[in-house]
């Protein structure tokens, strides 16, 4: 089957010219119109847009209008005017219709008009103008159509001209005209200044007379009438009014060809063919960047082919055109049915247009250069591939692509049976052979061999220097050189792969199972390998900060080493110490690539370069792409090391390509040691912590918690919790119990272990780094944690350096300073044993079974804590008895059976010490003879209970009967002697039984008596005489006249008022315990309140009132306030009517009114007399002066009598 079977091309005419349209309007039933009609393509959004909006002025038939046609070269201008003038004379409907069914309702609206189409590409613009073209143009179509005598005389104005053409074609049945400029700007551009004008006022004029007359005006412009030079800005703005822009944009080509160029005539056929062949496409292109959709809809054409087509006639040929001309011309019809246009072939179609772009010039040079050395560049069976390798590299170029050999592989689809990433792996053989044998190919490194980008390298001369002498230098450079190892390693640098910086060996912290570890890495090329085994021994020894040792095989080193010839040399136990991390050997292309960045790196350190400026150039070209390289070998080198294998020591393998590492070399590190640390420390997956919480500080917290906290209540605080259950549980210190964490004595086979390397002793830091490298692997802080239960549970005894023991709550920390030696716990013999069980029921109540560790320690602890309350109950009873023996004036004498229980007290206090180990405590207390002092013992317990119960109320007693205010009454006299007499008895009086009762007896009488004589002396009748003196008018008033300024009333009636008035007690004379007298007001019993007699103070009251009226009737004062109308000169005398008269303002006029003034008399004779003396103003105003102050020095408020 050939594609001649599946369909046929359209044909599409490479130039559309003015001779073309004149033909297609004079014959419009020619197969040639319908071909032009059905091929126009308006296949984008400006195109379509462009064309209803003429088809749907020209639907009307009453008026037209003028229109721009603006648009690129290429963007179907030309074919817009020739559709719309042969639409327009009414040719070619139905064939426009059946290929653009959306323009169908606008075409059966149209009237049969006159087409004028003028191509101003035919004319001179230097000789005739657009008016005098335009009527000639039309004449000529006239006279072509066969209308008889062109009937428009142009000697008027253009209006009538018009109109005559209107009327005669009218005449003829014609609806209109439609008027086509094709190159308008063109021909507009090579006007003068003054014709240019004229063009633009028939423009004018043509587009002012389309919106009143049936006359419809079309030019093309390839740029906008705002970029012709030369035109009036008036007559641009009037243009610009009247005609209506349309725009016209490029085509699509994936478009042009499904819908205009390729006509398929077997659909099923096609589908067949095009599912069949995607099929085979997927199985040797894997990685395909389309599918089958865009497979089939780009046939007969590989989908890659017009995306590329597209690019490189969009940048610089016209796209249209090009891309029509080229779809059409590529297709070969004879073709197998399979067959796809490929990218390779737009080279061959536009090659010959190259030498006509400067821009693209140097490009057909690379061309030419590249078939001059073809042969020596790719061997015959790769010729051919080779050559559409280099054609595609080139239009990606003239498109601005730099591809991938991904892309290169996909788009070119070469025909080759290779599997899996075969394809692709050749297409970057065939562009690496462009790039290092044919020059002009430079490549942008990816992070893999197949993401890097090729492009092609104009003008490049230091690139070209570069790449020949780096040829040079890797003709030198052997393909095994131990420099490119060294090199490669140089290049790894940063956190991704710090290999460079692995010259010395380098010690990383490494977290594992949520606990630091130390791991010492370094790179090992296999020489002097026992001072690698010395290194990894070293690890081992105690108290060494490493915990192991990583040597890295250098990626691309050829030597060969024997891993178990260094095992051997370790001994048994340190060999899973040392792991060892061999990389893959490097591919050939691997290799290629790091004698490429080393030789250019070795070209660098050349001198001759540095001594002219082209060597100058060239170092610098070199170090400026060194940094891609470096990334490339280092990505390079972690590729070879991920599909390497690790070998420990132990014998175990692991392909490390199963490493789960993440972002950067540490978590790399981590994922190694995920492998590696198991078979070192096998047994500490059993205490790891369980979350990263294992730190210093933290371990810190939990043994001050064991080690301080008590033994009744064994249990972490509830901060700490958190703690208990991911730190201390695994190791077995903490165990829950009720919803809480116990303090328990850790995993009992680790323990045993401590406590067999303990041995009869051994100092704190030898056991902290046994273990660390033991295979339990403990961390510090855990040994820490193990030994501080261990020390609690009495399992340890803990020593300073002093050798002094060490109780638990006596350590301090950190533990490795506080504590230098340990050594096993001891325990009691049997004697001793029975006796602190005795001690520890009597005195604790606590019950011990046999001897053992925690049973000493329980005991130990219970009597350390009695001994302490114990001290504190005998220090606060010893401070009792001695405040009643001094309140009752009682000395020791009077006391000797508390003198003998405090002894015996004493000597048991003394027997249990106050601080030590649990065996020392227990050794002390066991010597004590319990049974000798349990009867004094219990005498003091007497003691201690009677004085808590009855110092209060016998302190009371005694300060009632020796309180200097107490007056018994005359029937309890006899009372408080015998009171007396029993107080004096000395310690008896604690356990006097009768004592209490009748103290209370006696108190409660006493108070009785005083709350009797306190109640009549305070009775509230004595008072009301000053109460009212306190509520009288008299007071309120002279209060009021407390603000006079000139005069002062009332003296200090309200405080004697209220001093009286203070004499009352608020209490109701009951009396509290020790209480002689009421502690308010301290009356006596028998003792008289005296209140003095109010009538005095009512007495002066009314006299102060009767000043006041005296006062107020002196002739000024009354004289005074009858001039302000004052109500106070009429004031009667008393005090009630008085106060409603004290406001604000007559408290301020009677202030003025008392207020001290002097009085004088002038004569009203003298002064007009003196008045008559004076002639002027100023005269008679000094006599009127003189006669005012008469030499008196009379004040402002100084009151004048006029007596005549």
């Amino acid at each position: 089957m050939r594609l001649r079977d599946l369909g046929r091309v359209a044909d599409f005419p490479a130039v559309l010219s003015g001779a073309d349209i004149a033909a297609h309007l004079q014959n419009p039933d020619a197969d040639a119109v319908r071909e032009f009609l059905s091929g126009y393509l308006g296949l984008d959004s400006h195109s379509r847009h462009a064309l209803h909006t003429a088809l749907s002025s020209l639907a009307q038939r009453e008026v037209g209008g003028a229109f721009w046609l603006n648009g690129v070269f290429g963007s179907g201008k030309s074919h817009f005017l020739g559709v719309v003038a042969l639409l327009g004379q009414g040719s070619g409907g139905e064939t426009f219709a059946a290929t653009h069914p959306d323009c169908a309702p606008y075409l059966q609206n149209f009237a049969p008009r006159l087409s004028l189409h003028i191509s101003l590409d035919d004319f001179d613009a230097s000789r005739l103008g657009l008016e005098a073209i335009f009527w000639r143009q039309l004449e000529a179509l006239w006279a072509r159509r066969g209308l008889g005598e062109f009937p428009v005389e142009r000697d008027g104005a253009r209006v009538e001209a018009f109109a005559s053409l209107e009327t005669a074609l009218q005449n003829q049945s014609l609806g209109g005209l439609v008027v086509c400029f094709d190159e308008l700007s063109l021909f507009l551009g090579g006007r003068d200044h003054k014709p240019l004008q004229a063009d633009a006022a028939f423009l004018q004029f043509l587009g002012a007379h389309s919106r009143r007359a049936p006359l419809w005006v079309f030019a093309a412009l390839q740029k906008t009438i705002d970029d012709i030079s030369g035109l009036e800005r008036y007559s641009l703005s009037q243009i610009r009014d009247r005609f209506t822009l349309l725009p016209l944009s490029l085509s699509n080509v994936s478009a042009l060809v499904q819908m205009r160029l390729v006509q398929v005539s077997d659909e099923e056929a096609v589908q067949k063919v095009c599912a069949e062949g995607f099929a085979r496409l997927s199985q040797r292109l894997p990685r395909l960047g389309f599918g089958a959709r865009e497979w089939r809809a780009a046939w007969p054409f590989h989908p890659a082919t017009l995306s590329l087509l597209e690019a490189v006639t969009g940048r610089f040929f016209s796209r249209t055109r090009s891309a029509a001309l080229f779809c059409a011309r590529s297709i070969d019809l004879d073709r197998p049915a399979y067959f796809r246009v490929t990218p390779d072939a737009i080279w061959d179609y536009f090659e010959p247009e190259l030498e006509s772009h400067p821009d693209l010039r140097p490009l057909l040079a690379v061309w030419r250069a590249w078939q001059d050395s073809l042969d020596a560049i790719f061997d015959e069976k790769d010729r051919e591939n080779g050559h559409r390798a280099g054609k595609f590299l080139l239009l990606c170029k003239i498109a601005g692509q730099s591809p991938t050999p991904i892309q290169v592989a996909n788009d070119l689809g070469f025909d080759l049976d290779l599997a899996g990433d075969g394809a692709y792996e050749y297409a970057r053989f065939l562009l690496e052979r462009l790039r290092l044998r044919g020059a002009f190919v430079a490549l942008e490194r990816g992070e893999t061999p197949l993401a890097g980008r090729y492009t092609i390298d104009l003008g490049r001369r230091v690139g070209e220097m570069a790449r020949r002498h780096l040829a040079a230098t890797l003709e030198t450079l052997p393909p095994a050189d131990a420099r490119i190892a060294s090199h490669v390693q140089s290049c790894c640098r940063g956190d991704l792969l710090p290999l460079g910086e692995l010259t010395t060996p380098r010690s990383f912290s490494l977290f594992w199972h949520s606990a630091p570890r130390r791991l010492s890495v370094e790179m090992w090329n296999g020489i002097a390998p026992q001072g690698l085994a010395n290194r990894t021994a070293a690890t081992r020894e105690l108290g060494a900060p490493d915990d192991a040792v990583l040597a890295i095989w250098p990626p691309f080193n050829v030597d060969e080493a024997d891993f178990e010839a260094i095992f051997g040399q370790l001994e048994p136990d340190a060999r899973p110490a040392l792991w060892i991390w061999k990389p893959r050997a490097p591919a050939r292309d691997e290799w290629e690539l790091a004698r490429e960045a080393t030789a250019a790196s070795l070209a660098t350190l050349d001198p001759v370069l540095r001594d002219n400026r082209r060597g100058r150039a060239l170092l610098e070209h070199l170090e400026k792409e060194a940094p891609a390289r470096e990334a490339q070998l280092q990505r390079v080198a972690l590729r070879l090391l991920l599909e390497g294998e690790l070998v420990l020591g132990g014998g175990a393998v692991l392909e490390a390509s199963e490493l789960a590492g993440g972002e950067g070399f540490a978590a790399l590190l981590e994922a190694v040691g995920d492998f590696a640390w198991p078979h070192l420390f096998p047994r500490f997956v059993e205490i790891a912590p369980r979350a990263r919480l294992l730190s210093p500080s933290n371990a810190d917290t939990l043994c001050l918690e064991i080690l301080r906290r008590a033994s009744a209540e064994p249990f972490f605080a509830p901060s700490l919790e958190r703690l208990a259950r991911h730190v201390a549980a695994p190791l077995g210190v903490a165990a829950s119990h009720a919803g809480r964490w116990k303090i328990a004595a850790g995993n009992a086979e680790l323990t045993g272990e401590m406590r067999a390397f303990l041995g009869e002793g051994a100092t704190y830091a030898a056991l902290e780094a046994h273990f660390a490298k033991s295979f339990w692997g403990l961390r510090g802080e855990q040994t820490a944690i193990l030994t501080c239960a261990l020390l609690r549970c009495g399992e340890f005894a803990a020593f300073d350096e002093r050798g002094t023991e060490l109780s638990p709550p006596q350590i301090g920390l950190p533990l490795r300073r506080a504590v230098h030696f340990l050594r096993p716990g001891r325990l009691p013999n049997a004697p001793q044993w029975a006796a602190i069980a005795t001690l520890a029921r009597e005195l604790c109540g606590l019950s011990l079974g046999a001897a053992s560790f925690a049973g000493a320690q329980r005991a130990a602890t219970a009597l350390l804590e009695w001994r302490e309350e114990t001290a504190q109950k005998a220090e606060l009873a010893l401070a009792r008895a001695a405040q009643l023996r001094r309140a009752l004036n009682h000395d020791s004498n009077l006391w000797p059976r508390f003198e003998r229980a405090q002894k015996a007290l004493g000597a048991v206090l003394e027997a249990i010490p106050a601080r030590g180990a649990a065996f020392e405590v227990l050794s002390r207390a066991a010597s004590l003879d319990f049974e000798s002092a349990r009867e004094d013992f219990s005498l003091w317990h007497r003691f201690e209970g009677a004085l808590g119960e009855r110092l209060a109320p016998l302190l009371s007693l005694n300060a009632l009967l020796g309180h200097p205010e107490f007056a018994p009454p005359p029937e309890l006299s006899d009372a408080r002697g015998v009171l007396l007499e029993r107080l004096s008895a000395g310690e008896d009086a604690l356990f006097d039984p009768d004592l209490p009762a009748e103290a209370e007896k006696f108190r409660a009488d006493y108070a009785a008596h005083y709350a009797l004589w306190h109640g009549a002396q305070h009775d509230a009748a004595r008072w009301n005489g000053w109460r009212a003196l306190a509520q009288s008018d008299e007071i309120r008033v002279l209060e009021r006249l407390t603000c006079l300024q000139s005069r002062k009333f009332g003296g200090e009636f309200r405080g004697e008022i209220e001093r009286e008035l203070a004499k009352r007690c608020a209490r109701d004379g009951a009396l509290s315990a020790g209480e002689a007298a009421c502690s308010s007001c301290g009356l006596r019993l028998g003792e008289r309140l005296i209140i003095a007699d109010p009538r005095r103070v009512a007495e002066a009251l009314e006299g102060e009132m009767r000043m006041l009226h005296r006062a107020l009737q002196d002739t000024a004062p009354r004289a005074f306030l009858g001039r302000h109308h004052s109500p106070l000169a009429e004031w009667s005398g008393e005090a009630q009517t008085l106060i409603p008269l004290l406001s604000g303002a007559n408290l301020r006029l009677l202030d003025v009114a008392l207020a001290p003034r002097r009085r004088a008399s002038r004569s009203g004779e003298k002064l007009l007399e003196m008045l008559k003396e004076g002639g002027t103003r100023a005269e008679v105003e000094a006599a009127f002066a003189r006669w005012l102050d008469g030499g008196e020095g009379l004040g402002a408020d100084d009151e004048i009598e006029i007596v005549d």
